[in-house]
């Protein structure tokens, strides 16, 4: 018997293509109320970095260069630790939007670099630099985007799920009482690695046992190799999955842990799924970013005009 033709109109390309949900973010995200709570958010992180740049003695210096009448000058400008970090995070933001506008996805000059840059790496560099300061800015980061950020997961959890807008109080309210496992999910795979290199650290303490020291620390290799692995998914998955972790406890209303497991299961069950989803939500954030802010640029220069 012949197949019943399939009417094109009766596809649900939705369902077919589940990525294009993504493409949801941009009305989801100019929701006043998530703006309000976002700014609230930013401002708060940047004031408490400008008052430990007041309140620190250490200064950075960077050297670059001025052209006056066709002669370069080298010159040296000092910045406060937390001026210096954020410059040069703004810069990892602009590379990432130039990087997708030129459609260059190489590594590591393109938007993987940018990306791992903006994430990773330049927050690893400072706080490599002067793990004091950043161990306490970090930690306000954490505090301030607990509350709030948890606040803006909630209601874009009630949004996509229910089609619901809940009042940012409400939200805030939500994200007091979800507090600490907003605050603990990102930390828990952080302390567990720290705890299995502790242990890690005892086995290489057998080394200086003289003479038979080191014979039981080579009978005993397979465990610290044995948690060198488990360090490794639990670095990998915390770092590819820590953007699943507050939707979880704002939609399910879960504890830190079940938000950590939830992840890291996310991210080694489909990793080619996770990374396919992360690409387009970074191509999507960079087009959208640089809609926003060709529609700004327009609206300033026509009051300027006027």
């Amino acid at each position: 018997m012949a197949e019943r033709p399939v009417n094109l109109q009766e596809i649900e390309w939705r369902e077919l293509f589940l990525f294009t949900r993504i493409f949801r973010a941009f009305r989801v995200a100019i929701r006043p109320s998530k703006i309000l709570l976002a700014l609230a958010a930013i401002v708060c992180m940047y004031l408490g970095g400008q008052a430990l740049d007041a309140l620190w003695p250490q200064k950075y210096v960077d050297r670059g260069y001025m052209i006056r009448n066709d002669i370069a000058f080298i010159f040296d400008k000092v910045d406060a630790p937390f001026a210096s970090f954020l410059h040069a995070e703004v810069n990892n933001f602009k590379a990432i939007t130039r990087n997708v506008l030129s459609w260059d996805w190489s590594f590591p000059r393109g938007v993987p670099g940018a990306v791992a840059n903006f994430v990773l790496l330049t927050p690893l560099q400072f706080w490599l630099g002067n793990k004091f300061f950043f161990s306490i800015l970090f930690a306000w980061f954490l505090v301030v985007w607990a509350f709030f950020g948890g606040a803006i997961a909630r209601i874009a959890a009630i949004h996509v799920a229910r089609d619901e807008v809940i009042s940012p109080i409400r939200a805030l309210k939500f994200s007091a009482r979800a507090f600490p496992s907003f605050v603990a999910a990102p930390l828990i795979p952080f302390i567990m690695v720290v705890f299995l290199g502790l242990i890690v650290s005892l086995v290489g303490l057998l080394i200086y046992i003289p003479y038979a020291g080191p014979i039981l620390a080579g009978l005993l290799l397979v465990v610290p190799l044995t948690l060198g692995i488990l360090m490794m998914l639990l670095t990998v998955g915390s770092i590819a999955g820590s953007a699943l972790m507050y939707p979880t406890i704002a939609a399910e209303g879960s504890d830190a842990f079940d938000a950590v497991s939830r992840a890291l299961s996310h991210v080694f069950a489909a990793p080619w799924r996770l990374l396919f989803y992360a690409s387009v939500a970074v191509a999507y954030g960079a087009i959208t970013y640089f809609f926003v802010r060709v529609c700004v640029f327009v609206m300033l220069w026509l009051v300027h005009f006027f």
